[in-house]
């Protein structure tokens, strides 16, 4: 998958270790009870191990209670859906144990199925992959010829004379089997950019009392990519770029001084400096054990990183990624290296996800100024 551009980057959220090696994974003959029992092996994980209930309500004033008790508890899942007998509701309840070593075979088969599909195909044809499906462009389709896996529709023949899809030569789905794929006509409309998108009349009509959003726009690519380094002299506007962008996140601004710090908080911005969050006085190793059970916030906004030492710096970026944080790192190359140290700018450079030079100067007013100041940065 590497060498086809299907896959770049490969995070492991979860491990589970097995002492003994499972080959084989019975099923039951029915296609719907094998699906519920791997269902039930692969539930839970996004639910914090809660257990899935489903409740037959019968009084409309109990299914009102539950509703609002489960709201506030936030244990609902989605609507009640309507039955002869009643209602019948859906939300968390209680805890199930997982079944570790079964889970982990289910999810391993099912994982591998779905890559070994994917393989076939290129990452322009594959348009989108869910947990077991996968749509691609029907130019595509016919790299699956000859695939045991998998299931072609069909043409009706049941001999009744009265089929409508017999008469028509209608092609139709097949019964698949466990592990096997199969074409469910499914269709993805794309956006189109010359057409114009209303709401429904029923979205004025209902009271839609929602928050705006707090995510910052998609727009620059400070957003886009988890460790960005924006480099510029003074006056460029790139800390403030920063701080602006993810105001909604409440990001945090490290800065070299403590003055600098206060500075940033009178803007209402957060802002400490890198020894006070990481607990480093300078005179001894860092070890991550010094960090505790300290809050860290979504967003690091870092400020003249071309005054840290670059082994420094190393450690700290690392150890920001691995808790998947989004960095900003704001430097100026022509700063003065740290003292009997190499700028990390070059390293940083190299290995950030995003780099940018901004030349504009927002603060200088004289031409010659600004042109003095390039010429010194350079």
């Amino acid at each position: 998958m590497v060498e086809t551009g299907l896959l770049t980057k490969l995070q492991v959220a979860e491990a589970i270790v097995a002492f003994e090696k499972q080959t084989e994974v019975f099923l039951p003959a029915s296609r719907d009870q094998a699906c519920s029992v791997i269902g039930k092996f692969t539930q839970g994980a996004k639910a914090d191990g809660r257990r899935l209930t489903r409740r037959l309500v019968t009084d409309q004033g109990e299914l009102d209670f539950v509703v609002r008790d489960c709201r506030q508890s936030g244990t609902l899942v989605g609507a009640s859906e309507q039955s002869p007998a009643g209602w019948i509701l859906t939300y968390y309840d209680g805890s199930q144990p997982q079944f570790a070593h079964l889970r982990a075979s289910m999810l391993a088969y099912a994982h591998i199925n779905l890559l070994e599909m994917l393989r076939r195909f290129t990452p322009n044809e594959a348009v989108r992959v869910a947990t077991d499906s996968i749509y691609v462009k029907k130019t595509a389709l016919h790299k699956l010829d000859g695939v045991e896996a998998y299931v072609a529709p069909l043409i009706c023949n049941c001999g009744d004379e009265t089929c409508l899809d017999c008469l028509l030569g209608e092609k139709g789905l097949p019964l698949a089997a466990p592990a096997q794929w199969r074409d469910k006509g499914e269709t993805i409309f794309s956006p189109q950019d010359h057409a114009a998108y209303e709401p429904k009349p029923e979205h004025w009509g209902a009271s839609n009392d929602v928050a705006d959003s707090t995510a910052p726009s998609h727009a620059d690519p400070l957003t886009r990519h988890a460790l960005s380094y924006l480099n510029g002299g003074g006056g460029s506007g790139k800390t403030t770029r920063a701080n602006e962008l993810f105001r909604g996140r409440k990001p945090l601004v490290f800065t070299p001084t403590h003055r600098l710090a206060k500075e940033m908080r009178s803007r209402g911005v957060d802002a400490q400096t890198c020894h006070s969050f990481f607990r480093w006085s300078s005179q001894a190793e860092w070890t991550p054990d010094r960090m505790g059970q300290k809050n860290i916030p979504r967003v690091i906004n870092w400020d003249e990183v071309c005054t840290v030492l670059r082994p420094v710096l190393e450690i700290f970026l690392d150890w920001l990624n691995q808790r998947g944080l989004h960095v900003v790192c704001c430097g100026d190359q022509g700063h003065p290296p740290p003292i009997a140290e190499e700028s990390p700018h070059d390293w940083l450079k190299e290995h950030c996800d995003y780099y940018e030079e901004i030349t504009v100067d927002h603060r200088s007013r004289c031409e010659k100024l600004k042109a003095l100041k390039c010429a010194i940065r350079l």
